[in-house]
């Protein structure tokens, strides 16, 4: 087996350590055998990267993922779909920095190729919308967020078969979107729908469905409505409890919330 596979191994079985030693002998030999704009070198740079990534080494991975892309944008057509996957592995990179102008730049640049491509995946324009749309809201640009997120709410209503789960989470985002703005009947209402479809699509005590329940108390709680967000709080608490680690962060959140919303009771 070779050492890019015995990395590949190594960092899905989360041996990172390992994953990154194999491939930086792969890397090592391939400097010095193939020529220093190879593709398959450019590949090895984005698998270190993404160990590094999993490692939290984020300034590593980003100089990693820049000699990949450094290499792909020289040998690829300026159209090609790769770029969108190397501008999205930057972009990321970026954003984990909290340097959200540079991760909005990579991120605009793989939406507009994959925008130029013959053909295009509504599932890869709904992750490259949501990207962005991430990155705005990070910003606090919440108009331009919640623009995307309702180009990705188009999009996946029209999935054949439906995905509800997708649709689910666009709709949360919306409403998460929406109590940013103050609008709260209009997340009131988007959260209804997530929490419709979460009942139908996942248990009572999934953790996106708690995570509902938290954000409608949230929302009750920003209108000073206190008896209903501990209600949602509790209901977020009770099966948080019963779902979750003990000593899970999320849960501990939970209580924090329930906690602080009873003192105004």
């Amino acid at each position: 087996m070779s050492y890019n596979n015995l990395g590949a191994v190594h960092h899905s079985l989360g041996n990172y350590s390992e994953a990154l030693s194999n491939l930086n002998k792969a890397r090592a030999i391939m400097e010095k055998t193939l020529p220093p704009d190879d593709r398959n070198l450019a590949s090895c740079y984005n698998s270190i990267g993404q160990v590094q990534y999993s490692m939290n080494d984020h300034s590593s991975a980003l100089l990693s993922h820049t000699d990949a892309h450094a290499i792909l944008i020289q040998k690829l057509h300026p159209k090609h779909f790769l770029l969108v996957a190397s501008f999205n592995n930057l972009g990321l990179i970026h954003f984990t920095l909290n340097d959200y102008s540079q991760a909005l730049s990579c991120y605009e640049q793989a939406l507009k190729i994959l925008q130029d491509l013959p053909t295009t995946n509504s599932l890869d324009l709904c992750a490259s919308y949501n990207n962005i749309a991430l990155t705005y809201f990070s910003m606090g640009d919440y108009q331009n967020a919640l623009a995307y997120f309702v180009m990705i709410t188009t999009l996946v209503k029209k999935l054949n078969p439906p995905d509800e789960v997708r649709i689910a989470s666009s709709y949360r985002n919306l409403a998460a979107t929406y109590h940013k703005l103050g609008d709260y009947i209009k997340a009131h209402s988007h959260y209804k729908e997530t929490l419709s479809l979460q009942k139908y699509t996942l248990r009572f005590n999934h953790p996106e469905t708690i995570m509902t329940y938290n954000s409608i108390g949230s929302v009750f709680e920003s209108e000073g409505k206190y008896q209903m967000a501990a209600k949602y709080y509790k209901l977020a608490v009770e099966a948080a409890i019963e779902s979750l680690p003990r000593n899970d962060p999320y849960q501990e959140k939970y209580k924090e919330d329930l906690k602080r919303v009873t003192k105004n009771l």
